[in-house]
């Protein structure tokens, strides 16, 4: 919705996410004082996407998770236990639906259900945004060069014969 509507935080007045009582329990933390915290809190990555158009490794650091307008933000983003929600889990574990509502200042309401958050089997990431998620995490550790060839090599990994040895060459290969 962020970016189909080219949303900023400034435009939000309130958000409403309808979760089930797994969501609930396990991420509804309205105020994480910590990056830790920020990864099991709705509102914080709620907050973060409309900010940033994406949340990632540079999203929980101790600058962004406070963040004036984060905070502000997140001041206005209410989780409620809804129903309905319970009711798609309890007919189907795998679904763990959340449905978003953005009441924007000019008065305009967006809504949104997801049945199945990004990155679950039903739901799966490209093979584009996958390499995007390794490599956000893969060059701090390994630099940008090795971090490619991983990447290539588990691209090719169907037509490895010997698995260890072409990791082992990948490692190497400078």
């Amino acid at each position: 919705m962020r970016k189909a509507h080219s949303l900023q935080p400034k435009d939000i007045a309130e958000i409403k996410l309808y979760v089930n009582d797994i969501t609930n329990y396990l991420i509804n933390n309205p105020q994480p004082q910590t990056p830790y915290g920020g990864k099991f809190s709705i509102q914080y990555c709620s907050a973060a996407m409309l900010k940033f158009g994406e949340v990632g490794i540079a999203q929980f650091s101790e600058e962004c998770i406070h963040n004036k307008e984060l905070t502000d933000l997140m001041q206005r983003i209410e989780v409620i236990r809804d129903e309905a929600m319970d009711q798609l889990h309890a007919a189907d574990a795998s679904k763990l639906a959340s449905r978003v509502e953005i009441q924007l200042h000019n008065g305009q309401t967006l809504t949104m259900q997801v049945d199945y958050p990004k990155g679950d089997p039903e739901n799966p990431l490209t093979w584009e945004e996958l390499c995007a998620k390794f490599m956000s995490l893969a060059v701090p550790v390994y630099g940008e060069a090795k971090a490619l060839r991983l990447q290539n090599w588990v691209a090719s990994l169907e037509q490895c014969n010997d698995v260890a040895q072409a990791l082992d060459a990948c490692l190497k290969e400078e």
